[in-house]
């Protein structure tokens, strides 16, 4: 994570959450359903992908900083396959924020 998005642990509910419809971004549940509105392409160089695995992921969905893209990954697709879908479609993203459970060396 970089530190202009997420400068520290206690700032995430000033800084990442604070998005839902304040830009128009529409929800998504799946990668194919990504539609950016309120976004041209030049202006989206950021995502956050949620895994639908982490409980109320929908909170975290919520309150992602405008123009920031974000993408629910379906827990019955393959995750990579999910990210790297988005990328192809999306050449400018330049910054990848990936929240998911985990432990070192793996992710769930």
């Amino acid at each position: 994570m970089t530190s202009t998005l997420l400068p520290s642990l206690s700032a995430i509910d000033d800084v990442l959450f604070n998005f839902a419809q304040s830009n128009g971004l529409s929800q998504v549940n799946q990668v194919d359903s990504v539609r950016n509105q309120g976004l041209t392409a030049p202006e989206l160089n950021t995502v956050v992908f949620l895994d639908a695995g982490v409980t109320d992921y929908q909170s975290l969905q919520a309150g992602v900083i405008p123009g920031v893209a974000t993408v629910i990954l379906s827990p019955k697709e393959d995750g990579i396959e999910q990210i790297s879908a988005f990328l192809r479609q999306n050449p400018q993203i330049s910054t990848i924020h990936l929240v998911s459970h985990g432990a070192p060396g793996c992710l769930y």
